[in-house]
């Protein structure tokens, strides 16, 4: 199945604002709650004991996405390591966006210890060297077009900067459907459990339930656009190429495929390491194509 060039709809100009900001609203909720990036929990926290950071920056945070429950993971996950002999210290983490949301990571940076914010924009492709961290993407990757996707992969490997991406998404008709199925009725119960409560949000999802169809157009465009394990690496060498070029010398990538426990969703991943002892990880690019 070819990548379709469809946009979502909170990804226009035009598409109000509101709508946009309660449909991520309900991504957050349903990250949050359901766990689904559960698995990325051992991989990034792998990643940072690797690169010896203590610090992410998430880099197209959106409404704030999985990144607070995945920090809150890792940390609960190293205190009670404290005494053993590996890395315990905590981690701490900086949303961003191009177009911040800043009353959704004040929330949230007000909840989640360790939860800071920029509140300038951030472009992904183009990150101020002033920015430090462990960059990360939870379920943006696949609203960048090839191009730009590629130029942040790029930008990753010409600052050294380790960069973890994550997407539950995946270019399937069955994970297409419960997008345009299961995400809307997910909407409607989950509406009442959300703050802060706006009689317009109980307007634009159960009067006239405009909200619901968009969420359901978007969830089920948001598979359809995502990348493949395979395309991930192939934007990946190609950054590197691009990298070593200007002088620098890129990052160690590696791209799997992880079905969720208890969900029926695949998690893709892509994290690129900057040290040379990411040469020894297991499945990496370099790796194979050594072993090759």
């Amino acid at each position: 199945m070819k990548r379709t060039r469809l946009p979502e709809l909170e990804d226009l100009s035009w598409f109000p604002h509101a709508l946009r900001r309660w449909q991520l609203d309900h991504l957050h909720h349903f990250l949050h709650h359901s766990a689904v990036y559960a698995a990325a929990v051992d991989r990034l926290d792998d990643a940072l004991r690797r690169s010896n950071a203590t610090h992410v920056l998430d880099l197209c945070s959106g409404g704030g996405g999985a990144v607070p429950w995945v920090i809150d993971a890792i940390n609960a996950k190293r205190s009670t390591a404290q005494g053993k002999d590996v890395d315990a210290r905590p981690i701490q983490a900086t949303l961003s966006d191009l177009y911040p949301n800043l009353p959704a990571f004040e929330r949230l940076a007000g909840h989640h210890e360790g939860i800071d914010f920029e509140r300038a924009p951030i472009d992904a492709t183009r990150v101020d060297a002033t920015q430090t961290g462990f960059r990360t993407i939870f379920t943006g990757f696949h609203h960048l077009p090839p191009a730009a996707a590629e130029a942040v992969l790029t930008d990753a490997a010409r600052a050294g900067r380790g960069l973890a991406v994550f997407e539950f998404t995946r270019r399937a008709w069955h994970q297409a459907a419960l997008g345009t199925f299961v995400a809307p009725l997910q909407m409607l119960l989950d509406t009442p459990k959300l703050r802060p409560r706006s009689v317009w949000r109980y307007l634009w999802t159960y009067v006239l339930p405009v909200l619901p169809l968009t969420y359901a157009f978007d969830s089920t465009v948001s598979h359809l656009r995502s990348y493949t394990p395979g395309e991930l690496e192939a934007m990946a060498e190609r950054a590197n190429t691009a990298a070593r070029d200007a002088g620098h010398p890129g990052l160690v990538w590696r791209g799997e495929t992880e079905e969720h426990a208890k969900l029926p969703l695949t998690i893709t991943s892509l994290i690129g390491l900057p040290d040379a002892a990411a040469q020894a990880q297991p499945g990496s690019v370099e790796a194979r194509r050594a072993a090759a």
